[in-house]
């Protein structure tokens, strides 16, 4: 494609050229002496690499030099910090500001009319990487003033991040080169998979694309989208919420060493990708319902980290006021917290059929690990499930070992995506978010399509024994703790995905590390001081609408007043 101006615009280009050469610029009245750049206004402009290799301070000219050499790289910069833009009146050209990348583009399609437009950001840049755009103007593209070397080497799939080796910086000055570059960039802008350069806000994409592990399909034609895209705002908020979780369960394994914690405590240090990526896609209207690993869960569907940690202490702040303990926990459309194994499952398949009942488009996800899907009520409700067509998303969190038994030990099959044999399912990486989140919405749009019920396996892993009474270490080996969480971790892993697309910054996620921690910490402080509820709550909310006021106790003779010490969470 070759793209030649008219003579209009030739002309115009020629008179931006004497322009640029002979006005004055405010900031050489506090500069000094300001090194002019020389231009020659004859002929077609040419390539002329004219960016050094460190670059910190503001641009005062842009050359479009004919012959070569090109000019040394000292001539075009000198540090101004308190220089204004000085604007051409015909191309709107900010002639010295601080900037972070330069674009152009072919702005009139009919004259060709090249318009230069700076990023201003307040600050010079060094070893920060350019800010890159690229929209369309009347069908056509604008053009990027930068190429980089090596036939675009640097922009495939796995690599978003753009870093700042001016050395392979050249600018673009040639027509021909600008037509043809143009055709280069606007290909790339259109792919998905390049979306980070050309969305970007402050120096930082707006969103990248990942290719997530292709999904195993049982009974379905089509599966989930394995490439999936992810805004800036995302990567921080699930960044949050996985360091969250991790920080919640380390303080629980602390407390229960310290003998704070009594009882049972179940840790879900390892899966935390699971829980993240479903609440990612959940609606109001949606029904949880899980097993005993429910702390993280519960501070996902809405419960404070305080009033997590303060019912693991069986404290009167906790979301059960303390009566409920660390396998009891229950928040808004969060139905536990179970500790029966396999029980909350046809539980789960009841909250579908409510769901169906009321007309209410919403979806009941039932979560249960791999020892209890041998357990035959879960087969009982695959049936009931699917002949009346329930909306309800089995999910069968894998990690690997029923207890201290490997699901390669306990189950003929260990392909638990298709135990619904006539229900539909799908194996999704549990420990990548990214495709979990892909995964859920998929299963979620096909259930909210009447479709029925979906079984779907969440291959994932638990760094902690069965619960704080297991070491975790007679059944498995040191050794493969430690390269599940070297190579698969799923928070260390989405660390690397939405650094290496530019996403954020490793000071914004440091920071965020420091806050979860700092607020994990305050709230075992404060679950420490909080006080046990009183022996009068012992018959407290047991019933929604008591037909009595007393509750009969261990004796005929020891009865106990029914207190309602609130309303209930779900009713």
């Amino acid at each position: 494609m070759t793209m030649t101006p008219s003579d209009s615009a030739r002309q115009r280009f020629n008179q931006f050229q004497s322009k640029v050469d002979s006005s004055p610029l405010p900031s050489q009245q506090n500069s000094g002496n300001v090194p002019r750049v020389p231009v020659e206004s004859s002929g077609q402009p040419s390539n002329s690499n004219i960016m050094p290799t460190n670059f910190s301070g503001f641009l005062q000219r842009i050359n479009f030099s004919i012959p070569p050499p090109p000019l040394p790289p000292p001539m075009l910069l000198t540090p101004v910090p308190s220089a204004q833009p000085y604007y051409s009146s015909d191309f709107n050209l900010p002639i010295s500001s601080p900037v972070r990348g330069i674009l152009t583009n072919w702005h009139d399609p009919n004259e060709n009319n090249f318009i230069l437009e700076q990023c201003n950001k307040q600050e010079s840049f060094s070893t920060e990487e350019i800010l890159f755009n690229s929209k369309k103007t009347d069908e056509k593209p604008q053009i990027q003033l930068y190429k980089f070397s090596d036939q675009l080497k640097h922009f495939h799939t796995s690599l978003v991040k753009l870093k700042t080796d001016l050395e392979n910086v050249n600018l673009i000055s040639n027509e021909l080169d600008l037509a043809s570059w143009s055709e280069s960039i606007a290909s790339l802008s259109s792919q998905r998979s390049f979306s980070p350069i050309f969305h970007s806000k402050n120096g930082y994409a707006t969103e990248a694309t990942f290719e997530v592990q292709p999904f195993k399909l049982h009974r379905l034609e089509s599966g989930p989208p394995t490439t999936v895209t992810l805004t800036r705002d995302e990567a921080l908020h699930y960044y949050t919420q996985l360091q969250t979780i991790r920080r919640i369960e380390a303080a629980a394994g602390n407390l229960y060493k310290e003998k704070i914690i009594r009882g049972f405590c179940h840790l879900y240090s390892g899966q935390e990708a699971v829980a993240c990526g479903i609440t990612a896609i959940i609606k109001p209207e949606d029904k949880v319902i899980t097993a005993y690993r429910c702390h993280g869960w519960t501070y996902l569907m809405g419960a404070t980290i305080k009033s997590v940690l303060c019912e693991l202490t069986g404290r009167k702040s906790g979301c059960a006021r303390g009566k409920g303990g660390s396998m009891h926990m229950y928040a808004r459309n969060f139905y536990g917290g179970n500790g029966i194994v396999g029980a909350q499952v046809p539980l789960g398949v009841g909250l579908a059929l409510a769901l169906k009942y009321k007309g209410i488009k919403g979806v009941s996800f039932s979560l249960y690990g791999d020892g209890a899907a041998n357990q035959g009520q879960v087969f009982e409700v695959y049936n009931m499930a699917k002949l009346w067509n329930l909306p309800t998303i089995f999910i069968c969190e894998n990690n690997g070992y029923g207890m201290g038994t490997s699901a390669e030990r306990a189950a003929a099959s260990t392909d638990y995506y298709t135990r619904g044999d006539y229900i539909p399912g799908l194996w999704v990486d549990g420990m990548d978010i990214l495709a979990v989140r892909s995964a859920m919405q998929f299963c979620r749009d096909y259930c909210t399509s009447d479709k029925g019920p979906l079984v779907v396996e969440a291959a994932t892993y638990r760094y902690s024994g069965h619960s704080m009474s297991d070491p975790g270490t007679s059944y498995r080996t040191r050794e493969e703790i430690q390269e599940v969480r070297q190579t698969r971790d799923p928070i260390t892993s989405f660390r690397e995905k939405i650094l290496n697309a530019d996403l954020v910054t490793s000071d914004e996620l440091k920071k965020i590390e420091v806050d979860a921690k700092k607020q994990v910490d305050e709230a075992v402080k404060f679950a420490k001081l909080d006080t046990e509820v009183g022996l009068a709550e012992l018959a407290g909310d047991v019933y929604s609408a008591p037909l009595e006021n007393q509750i009969r106790g261990t004796t005929p003779f020891t009865n106990l007043n029914h207190v309602r010490v609130g309303p209930a969470v779900n009713l």
